[in-house]
């Protein structure tokens, strides 16, 4: 793994990832928070305070992120938070269109 450079890459494409990411918040206001720890990234979404509205859209987000070939599931509590894990080789182009195809989803609400 070391001698592969995948720790580096984790922490460097996982900071550029999570960037991209936080940027969506902005575009984006069911987007309550974005947290990540290397390549493991949590986006919470919101639906105005209706913990059963969020749940519902989040598990929708999965689907329509997965009928455009980017597999991420769904967890927390209220099952309201996407968990994105890209495997280590994970590269700079993956999380660009990553953010994209989240970006084009999330503008479906």
């Amino acid at each position: 793994i070391e001698g592969e450079g995948l720790v580096e890459n984790a922490r460097t494409v996982g900071a550029y990832t999570g960037e991209l990411l936080r940027a969506l918040q902005g575009r984006h206001a069911m987007v309550a928070d974005v947290r990540h720890n290397g390549l493991y990234f949590g986006v919470e979404l919101t639906a105005e305070g209706d913990e059963a509205l969020a749940s519902t859209r989040t598990s929708a987000v999965v689907e329509a992120m997965r009928e455009d070939g980017v597999l991420i599931s769904s967890c927390g509590p209220r099952g309201n938070v996407l968990k994105i894990r890209p495997p280590l080789p994970f590269a700079r182009d993956n999380a660009e269109q990553l953010a994209e195809t989240l970006d084009r989803t999330l503008s479906r609400w």
